[in-house]
């Protein structure tokens, strides 16, 4: 008896030892979360990034990431003028003939194009557009005057920065030379407009047609003319002048060699 006692004092003791240390915590765990919106920003920061990689991609390619600053642009009878608001009185004047159809026009404006945004900047050149459209042949839809009327149309806003960005998709785009082509119709040519930054107004007369193809025939015909007599004849496009001379356009150096890059 006396043994079971001891048992169970023994047993008693056992039970009534000192309890483990680990306590369950009432707590609640956010690390999970936190780890969670470290995901969700990188994500986003990583489809942002491929968003404007592609679309700087896109934008090189029809050329709207061409544009002037603090320039203006006047239309005439003959030419579209862009100048920088700074020019310099002795700036040199060029004039470039080109069809918006033509393949040459088209191979130019993706190679220089952005130099002749940086001559014009540069306050040292003065850049005129002598729009042709003999190129119609080519079509059904008689698309280089459309094309050359929407410019105009943009242009005669006094946008500057949209006009010249609409010239430079508008070339980048251009539907190849040959019949049986698809022509970009009136509407596709707002949708251009409008990714150049022209709006409102414009863009719906450029969509229903009521744009100046009568005025944008008559400068063709003035500029192929023009470029006739000064060419005896064999005028072709491209073609660039400056001060009534003729410009070697397989230099590759053309542009650059116009302007000096520092303006004092």
């Amino acid at each position: 008896m006396k043994g079971s006692s001891v048992e169970k004092k023994k047993d008693k003791r056992r039970r009534t030892s000192t309890p483990s240390k680990y306590v369950p915590s009432n707590k609640k765990g956010y690390g999970w979360l936190w780890g969670l919106l470290v995901v969700i920003v990188v994500a986003a920061i990583v489809a942002v990034g491929i968003y404007m990689g592609v679309k700087s991609n896109r934008d090189s390619e029809n050329g709207a990431d061409i544009a002037i600053k603090h320039s203006s642009v006047k239309v005439t009878e003959n030419y579209i003028e862009f100048r920088s608001n700074n020019a310099k009185k002795d700036a040199k004047i060029i004039e470039l003939f080109e069809d918006p159809r033509c393949p040459g026009c088209s191979e130019l404006e993706k190679m220089h194009g952005a130099e002749l945004a940086d001559a014009i900047q540069s306050d040292q050149v003065v850049l005129r557009l002598r729009l042709m459209d003999f190129l119609n042949s080519q079509g059904a839809s008689q698309y280089s005057t459309r094309a050359n009327a929407a410019l105009i149309t943009v242009a005669l806003t006094g946008d500057a920065e949209s006009a010249f960005r609409f010239h430079s998709i508008l070339w980048h785009t251009a539907p190849a030379e040959g019949g049986g082509v698809p022509e970009p119709t009136n509407a596709e040519l707002a949708e251009k407009a409008k990714m150049a930054g022209a709006k409102g107004e414009t863009l719906s007369q450029i969509k229903s047609g009521n744009f100046g193809t009568m005025r944008a025939a008559t400068m063709g015909r003035v500029n192929l003319k023009v470029l006739n007599e000064r060419m005896d004849g064999k005028g072709g496009t491209p073609a660039a002048f400056m001060n009534g001379g003729q410009i070697d356009l397989s230099r590759p150096d053309w542009v650059t060699s116009l302007y000096t890059t520092n303006k004092k």
